[in-house]
């Protein structure tokens, strides 16, 4: 329950109080910022339409790395986090099932005497690819929460601010599944390959994970990072003439664990790969093939 106002105007110094200790549209902005140094085609402050409730709704960031025929598209959301009331990071091994993501490959639509019939067959398969990006063992979360302590020194935690963030994330994703088969169009070639990536990017020095083993016990004393995977399994499917697509995990970054990300994926061939592994892809493909 929201705690009863004062009945008094707010001042300029109230503002610039509340803007200095939480600012979330700065962070949006120096987010933007990074996308944008290092080359990626982003978007702040667009809206779009919520598939669930159907209502607009405002996305903080969208962005695209592409590299000739591959697409990475990030539906970002920004949280100001205090290092007061951080968020916290329980994390298991991923197992072999948990260890994958998926891209979606499109191309050209064929043609009949000049007349388009894509309802006749799928002109976007969706590829699952295992121990790529994500590696079976590799710790990813599993639950989240943010803790703080009250003036009375007792703990408090909640993680419903967050949460919100990252399902958005995970709604203004929706658009960009439902454009991927049509990436083919803005390339060179007659096909394409994209994966898409939900990301919550909140403070520095605010991320703390907790890595557990298999069946609950504690691994490791808490510790700050910079990144951590979150596994979700979200399965979304855009409709009759659209693209089913499971989104595996969540990246969260902070601002600075995003920067060095960015500066890798745009400058390490190696980890751009993760996305799309070469070999992979054409088995998956042989066996798309098949089906056909």
């Amino acid at each position: 329950m929201s705690k009863k106002l004062k009945n008094e105007p707010i001042s300029e110094s109230d503002i610039t109080e509340y803007l200095d200790s939480n600012n979330d549209f700065k962070l949006e902005l120096e987010t933007y910022k990074v996308c944008k140094e290092f080359g990626l085609n982003a978007n702040h402050a667009g809206t779009y339409e919520d598939p669930v409730t159907n209502k607009p709704r405002q996305y903080d960031i969208r962005a695209t790395f592409q590299k000739k025929s591959y697409f990475i598209k990030f539906s970002i959301e920004c949280k100001n986090l205090k290092d007061s009331f951080p968020l916290i990071i329980h994390r298991t091994p991923s197992q072999e099932k948990e260890a994958y993501h998926e891209i979606v490959y499109s191309q050209k639509e064929e043609e009949i005497d000049n007349f388009r019939f894509p309802s006749l067959e799928d002109m976007a398969n969706t590829i699952r690819l295992f121990n790529s990006l994500y590696i079976e063992g590799d710790f990813a979360g599993k639950s989240s929460s943010q803790l703080g302590r009250s003036i009375d020194n007792e703990f408090q935690s909640s993680d419903s601010e967050v949460y919100d963030k990252w399902t958005q994330a995970i709604s203004s994703a929706w658009d960009l599944i439902d454009e991927s088969k049509e990436d083919y169009r803005n390339t060179k070639s007659q096909f394409s390959f994209t994966a898409i990536i939900p990301i919550l990017v909140i403070s520095n020095n605010t991320l703390w994970v907790v890595d557990y083993d298999s069946d609950g016990n504690r691994l490791n004393k808490p510790y700050k990072t910079d990144f951590s995977s979150f596994y979700l399994a979200k399965d979304i499917w855009t409709g009759q003439y659209g693209v089913g697509y499971s989104i595996s995990h969540l990246h969260i970054f902070t601002l600075e664990g995003l920067r060095t990300f960015f500066e890798t994926l745009t400058k390490d061939n190696l980890e751009f790969l993760k996305f799309f592994p070469s070999d992979k892809i054409q088995e998956e493909l042989l066996k798309l093939q098949k089906t056909l």
